[in-house]
């Protein structure tokens, strides 16, 4: 008779090596199933640059005072309004720009006038002087006296001193003119502009400080 130790001992001993072959079986199908959950990955994306020394720029926010090395003071030379302003506060004006257009038209007047007074001594000057070649050729034939051709004579430098005070005038009217456009005389920053179109400068009044102005309209208009 075969006792029961000696049966439960081949019975344990089966299923222990049915547990192993378990075991083995299911380590060896895992690396298998898992391999294509790899190999659906897609490859990773890299960038590759070369390095490169430079210099970065250092910007530092703080709160301060501008001050300019130079300040020109800008005067109008005569006395009359703004009618156009060519630049904006800020601007970077170059020298000989254009500033200001004042009104000239006084001036273009009286320039005209001067023109008028200098064409009409220059008239006299010239009949002046044909008179005095026509004096000069009667005396030769004894026609008239010395005198008289001494009288033509001193009213041709009469005239001719007319001529040179009135042609004087004109080029002061000219430069009057002129004096209606304001340039920069030097290369800057545009400061603020506290004149206006419409707003009237006497002579030598500055038109970027305060001072004392009649102002129809501070508005100043675009460019």
């Amino acid at each position: 008779m075969i006792s029961a130790r000696k049966l439960v001992t081949p019975v344990v001993a089966l299923l222990l090596a049915s547990g192993a072959a378990a075991l083995a079986y299911r380590a060896a199908s895992e690396p298998n199933a898992a391999a294509p959950s790899l190999q659906a990955r897609p490859d990773p994306l890299v960038a590759v640059t070369p390095a490169q020394r430079t210099d970065l720029p250092i910007r530092i926010a703080t709160e301060g005072h501008v001050t300019p090395l130079a300040q020109v003071d800008i005067r109008a030379q005569m006395s009359g309004a703004v009618l156009q302003v060519h630049f904006r506060e800020g601007d970077e004006l170059r020298a000989g720009q254009l500033l200001f257009t004042l009104d000239a038209s006084e001036a273009e007047a009286q320039l005209a006038r001067v023109q008028a007074v200098a064409a009409n001594a220059h008239a006299q000057a010239q009949e002046a002087l044909r008179e005095h070649r026509r004096a000069v050729e009667l005396g030769r034939a004894n026609f008239v006296s010395p005198s008289a051709i001494d009288t033509a004579a001193g009213k041709v430098e009469s005239l001719k001193a007319v001529l040179a005070a009135a042609e004087a005038e004109v080029r002061s009217a000219r430069i009057a003119v002129q004096r209606s456009r304001i340039v920069a005389p030097a290369g800057g920053a545009a400061q603020a502009l506290a004149r206006g179109p419409e707003c009237k400068f006497r002579r030598g009044t500055g038109l970027f400080q305060p001072a004392s102005v009649t102002c129809a309209d501070t508005t100043t208009r675009p460019r």
